[in-house]
């Protein structure tokens, strides 16, 4: 508790954070500390769009291209570009906090499971 609020003074913490009772497992990496650094290096700086993923910007809208989770197939969608910057600023961590995405608690195979497993290990 003490370590976290020396990194990050400026930030509150509810009270409940600190009364649960966090269970940290992890397992040994079995191809060593380098092999798990690249893997997580490929997450940690990966960016929200791509260039080539903006189709176009005209008058005062932005076209891009998304890819349906759902269709597992390519659209494409036309917003404001208030609006456009408003969603991209939605992925940018704050200062300090790098985002990693689809590992551990956070990967797909993991979503039907709920919250309540998680405690019970």
């Amino acid at each position: 508790m003490s370590l976290a609020r020396k990194a990050l003074p400026d930030l509150t913490f509810p009270e409940s954070l600190w009364k649960t009772d966090w269970v940290v497992y992890s397992k040994p990496a079995v191809q060593g500390a380098d092999k798990v650094l690249t893997y997580l290096a490929r997450y940690v700086h990966r960016i929200a769009i791509t260039n080539n993923r903006i189709l176009s910007l005209k008058n005062g809208d932005v076209t891009f291209r998304y890819k349906d989770s759902q269709k597992h197939r390519w659209r494409t969608m036309n917003l404001s570009t208030a609006e456009f910057i408003r969603r991209f600023l939605q992925h940018v961590p704050p200062r300090g906090f790098h985002k990693v995405r689809h590992y551990g608690l956070l990967h797909p195979a993991n979503r039907a499971r709920g919250s309540d497993d998680y405690r019970k290990s």
